[in-house]
């Protein structure tokens, strides 16, 4: 399945590996998993994403080993079962010790039930998709799995030096090389693939931020015309200050003072409700954060440049009003 690239004619990719999973896109399965006579808990056994994956997973992925080994030509059907675990399997199922040798046993209670023997541990996975909520992690090797968990699919991931979207063409013909009879499809990379399960909430999030965007001007122009009434209400008070000997300097600090409380008791509540919300929708897989200062610094921006504005138009159209008119202001 080898081809050379144009980049010096080393070989297009890197690692080729089969498995039942795409780390982030595409889970092999959910299973429930046990330790060797563990009664079933009343809230049903503990679930961990599972994949069924051959020798070059962690080499095609980048996966890191963090102890024992990886699977190898020693694990064949007619050896002892084994697995691998990941770092939140292990810190789950054996807080207090070391994972390798440990025994889970994977679908208690059925008839494929068996024991495994743990042989290595990986860092933290996610089998699962990446708005999915992660879970503890079991491998279990290709060689191994005929007749226990019937694979209905599997993907054949190369992981190649250059852009993966030009080498497409030739990875097809490789596979049809093999077996002409081969259904290929849903050819795609690993972040094409993970971008296709975020496509629902990204829309989403795309929509409600353009609603956003419209929304902001909207409630600008209300905030404006709200805090302008406002103060051109004030027209006759101010006539009256100035006719008592008030300076512009006194009725500019009184207006601000006005403005400045109802500007402040709207901002608070406003904080009091972004802020725990901000929270609640951010989501690493979309790409939002929380308290997030690219939205609530020029949110925050535009309500203190309205209200300024606000202000600053009646009240500078009523200082420039006679004293004696503006005590005839209704």
């Amino acid at each position: 399945m080898q081809w050379s690239s144009a980049c010096g004619g080393r070989p297009a990719w890197a690692d080729a590996s089969v498995s039942d999973t795409v780390p982030g896109a595409v889970l092999g399965s959910h299973e429930s998993v046990a330790l060797p006579g563990q009664p079933e808990p009343a809230v049903g056994w503990p679930r961990a994403q599972m994949g069924i994956v051959d020798a070059h997973f962690l080499a095609t992925y980048g996966v890191q080993l963090r102890a024992g080994r990886f699977f190898d030509a020693r694990d064949r059907a007619d050896s002892a079962p084994v697995a691998v675990v990941d770092a939140k399997m292990a810190e789950a199922m054996w807080p207090h010790g070391d994972a390798l040798g440990r025994k889970p046993v994977p679908w208690p209670g059925r008839s494929q039930a068996r024991t495994l023997t743990v042989i290595g541990v990986v860092e933290s996975l996610q089998l699962d998709g990446v708005l999915e909520k992660p879970r503890p992690g079991l491998l279990l090797p290709l060689d191994q799995s005929a007749g226990q968990s019937p694979l209905h699919a599997v993907g054949l991931a190369v992981r190649t030096h250059a852009d993966a979207r030009r080498f497409e063409p030739q990875l097809i013909a490789a596979v049809h090389a093999v077996d002409p009879q081969a259904a290929v499809y849903g050819v795609r990379s690993q972040a094409a693939a993970m971008a296709q399960g975020r496509v629902g909430l990204t829309v989403l999030s795309t929509v409600f931020g353009a609603l956003g965007l419209v929304a902001l001007p909207l409630a600008g122009a209300g905030l404006y015309g709200v805090l302008a009434f406002s103060v051109a209400q004030r027209t006759r008070e101010l006539g009256i200050r100035r006719a008592i000997g008030a300076g512009n300097g006194a009725i500019v600090r009184t207006v601000a003072r006005q403005l400045g409380w109802q500007l402040g008791i709207g901002l608070g509540i406003g904080l009091l409700l972004a802020v725990p919300w901000s929270a609640v929708l951010a989501d690493p897989g979309l790409r939002t954060r929380a308290h997030d200062p690219a939205v609530f610094v020029p949110v925050l921006l535009v309500v203190l440049a309205v209200a300024v504005l606000a202000a600053l138009v009646p009240l500078l159209r009523a200082l420039r009003v006679d004293p004696v008119i503006a005590l005839r202001y209704e």
